[in-house]
């Protein structure tokens, strides 16, 4: 699943998008919440950057991680966009 961010890592992150796996989307790793493999924001869900380590690790990728990620450009960020039907009544009138 794409957030269509425009702060796209996956060539970073072993194709695991830390911004849509992780509960807090996070860019530079865990963030030490996790227990026993699993997300303290939604616990059923494994933690994304336990998983991206893994998956680094397994093709020896693991320097990846330590380049440190800029802060995301949130103006980049596509949201959904919303009608107020309210809005629309008042102008018609």
């Amino acid at each position: 699943m794409c957030k269509t961010c425009g702060d796209c890592v996956l060539g970073r992150t072993a194709a695991i998008c830390p911004i849509t796996r992780c509960g807090k989307s996070l860019l530079n790793g865990a963030c030490g919440g996790s227990r026993d493999g699993k997300c303290e924001v939604i616990p059923e869900n494994d933690c994304a950057w336990i998983e991206i380590y893994k998956k680094l690790k397994e093709q020896g990728k693991e320097e990846l991680l330590e380049e440190i990620q800029p802060l995301r450009g949130y103006k980049k960020v596509a949201y959904p966009r919303t009608i107020n039907l309210r809005d629309q009544e008042k102008d018609g009138e």
